[in-house]
């Protein structure tokens, strides 16, 4: 029901394959200057579609990867609901997602979200779903995080560290303390 943290080696290899994707993605939107998240959507093992945070470059304060890719795909989605079919539907994504994009996974019954990176900072996955209501109980989805977090952490390091025009000192702060916590782990 919660977030289970995983190390690397408890991913399947189709994981690891579309998170690869998702981090491409993110190192996309580091060089176009935007905060570097990327994810991936795949139903049934099948590959959907990708896309990247454009926040900053774009005009929507509500351009996060997982939002957009899961917007583009509305439609399609809403068809798999309808259809009262059981699908496996996926969303790897490479920094845990806020709140609103928690909530547009709810919504479109993604059943799965593999994560990079925990987000020390807005991360929303360990919200209790019964505090929220039984509808919300059967239709969270399972989150499973750990696979590459140190590829993400370093992509969104390395982004904080050069952004200038926002204060980000205290995120900036939050990521690299809990990227030290990792490294103390034998």
């Amino acid at each position: 029901m919660f977030t289970t943290i995983m190390d690397d080696t408890q991913f399947s290899e189709q994981d690891r394959e579309y998170m690869s994707l998702a981090l491409e993605e993110a190192s996309r939107a580091l060089e176009a200057g935007d905060y570097p998240v990327g994810a991936v959507l795949t139903v049934d093992g099948e590959l959907w579609g990708q896309a990247r945070n454009s926040i900053l470059t774009g005009t929507q304060l509500d351009a996060h990867a997982e939002h957009k890719l899961l917007y583009m795909h509305s439609a399609e989605l809403y068809g798999l609901i309808r259809s009262k079919q059981d699908h496996d539907v996926c969303l790897y994504t490479t920094l845990e997602p806020c709140l609103m994009c928690m909530g547009y996974t709810v919504f479109h019954r993604v059943s799965r979200v593999v994560v990079a990176c925990p987000d020390p900072h807005g991360g929303a996955t360990n919200i209790d779903p019964s505090r929220l209501g039984s509808f919300y109980v059967e239709i969270w989805p399972d989150v499973r995080m750990g696979l590459y977090k140190e590829a993400s952490s370093d992509l969104i390091i390395e982004f904080l560290k050069m952004e200038k025009f926002i204060s980000w000192e205290k995120m900036l702060a939050d990521f690299t303390e809990m990227k030290r916590g990792w490294e103390k782990q034998p």
